[in-house]
């Protein structure tokens, strides 16, 4: 190999890692910026969580934690869950949101004894963002029991911020096009 060829070889090296480098450096600015995307989201699917369920269950934002039950710790009813349920259709511009039911239409919240076990594995899948918010206690005997009631005394501010926040990114996905 010559001299020239091996100089040319090097120098094609260096081109290629530079560029590895600044492929890599778009890539972490990328992913930075989307964290931060996310982290403003969260930031506003937390605000207008606060602001409709302390509305809604006329309480102050302060009290309005993400560890709170909705129906053991801040008293929702029914009513209560069919305004909230509102106000975020209205606040997030969708038409019909699916929050506190499942497909079949059948409510989930309040005292819904009347349910049987097979209604689980539909609430587990439809209404998987306040499942995943549930305390694993509170998962692990929903999953023993099947109870709807267990189900709703555990529906969380956390599992209905969850909701809006991916009720935010979809609308940002359709707004930019989607990935």
């Amino acid at each position: 190999m010559t001299e020239k060829s091996l100089c040319r070889m090097r120098l094609e090296e260096r081109i290629q890692e530079e560029q590895d480098q600044r492929e890599k450096l778009i890539l972490q600015e990328g992913l930075a910026c989307r964290i931060r995307l996310e982290e403003l989201m969260q930031e506003e699917a937390t605000k207008i969580v606060k602001r409709v369920v302390a509305y809604a269950l006329n309480k102050e934002e302060e009290e309005i934690v993400p560890e709170a039950s909705l129906t053991r710790d801040l008293g929702m009813v029914s009513m209560d869950a069919v305004d909230i349920q509102l106000k975020l259709e209205e606040e997030l511009e969708i038409p019909q949101l699916y929050l506190f039911t499942v497909r079949s239409n059948k409510p989930i919240y309040g005292f819904c004894q009347a349910y049987h076990p097979e209604i689980a594995h539909q609430i587990k899948t439809e209404l998987a963002h306040f499942y995943n918010a549930m305390p694993p206690s509170a998962r692990e005997e929903f999953d023993r029991t099947s109870s709807p009631t267990v189900f709703a005394e555990n529906l969380t501010v956390r599992g209905l911020i969850a909701y809006v926040m991916n009720q935010l990114i979809k609308d940002a996905e359709e707004y930019g096009g989607g990935e």
